[in-house]
């Protein structure tokens, strides 16, 4: 699938346009979208961008961006409602925005928290295996002076 965004062009004294193309939809869409100024037009032809996908059904993410963080595709809010609708709107962003975040902090520490756990298991293991590894040592180390004795002994016998 492939989004082209034109680069927004005055076309008369209040108008712009942008040029939306997407390819790869089951059906090909090219659309010039119009604004009142460049960046209306931009945003608009975004927002378009956004309900064709929508509407085609097409599960569409950045490349980059994990899937349960939703589609990166960016949404257009609406203004010129007045200064209560905009607060409101502010206001509700604000409160889902943290509540994400608070959420993902949570999963975060939660997975932090159980690899530490489990680091500290795996350090315990290391340090049982380290322990073992010196007794093993310190046995070979044994065995090593008492077979030098016995040939030593065998060796003044022989003599």
């Amino acid at each position: 699938m492939s989004i082209t965004l034109g680069i927004p062009k005055q076309v008369g004294n209040d108008r712009w346009e942008c040029l939306l193309e997407i390819k790869g939809l089951e059906k090909a869409h090219r659309h010039r979208v119009r604004g009142g100024d460049s960046l209306q037009a931009l945003l608009l032809a975004i927002q378009e961008a956004r309900y064709k996908l929508e509407e085609d059904g097409d599960r569409f993410v950045w490349v980059d961006l994990a899937p349960d963080y939703g589609s990166g595709r960016p949404r257009f809010i609406p203004t010129g409602m007045g200064p209560r609708f905009e607060q409101r709107i502010d206001i509700a962003l604000e409160r889902e925005s943290r509540r994400v975040w608070e959420a993902r902090f949570k999963d975060r520490k939660a997975n932090t928290d159980a690899f530490e756990k489990e680091l500290e298991q795996r350090r315990k293991i290391l340090a049982g295996m380290q322990a073992s590894l010196e007794r093993r040592k310190s046995l070979l180390a044994d065995w090593d002076k008492d077979l030098k004795t016995v040939n030593e002994r065998r060796r003044s016998k022989s003599a």
